[in-house]
């Protein structure tokens, strides 16, 4: 347990903490049984309902934490990705170098049917997945081909570099 969170903290990525997941239920049992003298005082005090009373910490933490929770008004990644699509040129390639760019602007493609002219193309996962170059009509020896007479954009900050 303490040297998958060492690893998982000391990744240092935003989805490293994804390393924790099998450690949960561990945590979970560790976690009852450091609990269990709150759960006798409950029962001794709440008899009969006892049961309520182990729902008031987790409601409490769920409503004193809902701002933190909910991310509905956060329309950042939204606000971006409209911006980025509107500023390409017609029949483009986006070539993008970081996951979030590469999600993002698929998720408005795929989601919001924004423009389907345009090609998201990730370097990095061009290069090493051959089903994602496979699903762009794309193989290695004919790259430049692919490339050849479109618009090709580089993602710049909060907009579209194009040459």
């Amino acid at each position: 347990f303490a040297l998958s969170s060492v690893f998982a903290i000391g990744y240092n990525t935003p989805d490293s903490l994804v390393y924790l997941m099998p450690l949960l239920p561990l945590a979970a049992l560790w976690l009852a049984d450091g609990l269990q003298p709150l759960a006798d005082f409950l029962s001794r005090r709440l008899a009969p309902r006892a049961e309520w009373g182990m729902l008031l910490l987790p409601l409490f933490l769920l409503v004193s934490n809902w701002g933190t929770l909910t991310l509905h008004h956060d329309t950042a990644a939204v606000a971006w990705m409209r911006g980025v699509l509107a500023q390409a040129p017609p029949d483009a390639v986006l070539l993008v170098e970081q996951d979030k760019q590469t999600f993002a602007l698929w998720y408005g493609q795929a989601a919001y049917h924004l423009r389907p002219d345009v090609t998201v193309l990730n370097r990095a996962l061009a290069l090493a997945q051959p089903s994602y170059r496979a699903s762009l009509g794309l193989d290695a020896s004919a790259w430049e081909t692919w490339l050849a007479g479109r618009p090709q954009c580089h993602i710049v900050g909060e907009g579209v570099l194009c040459p």
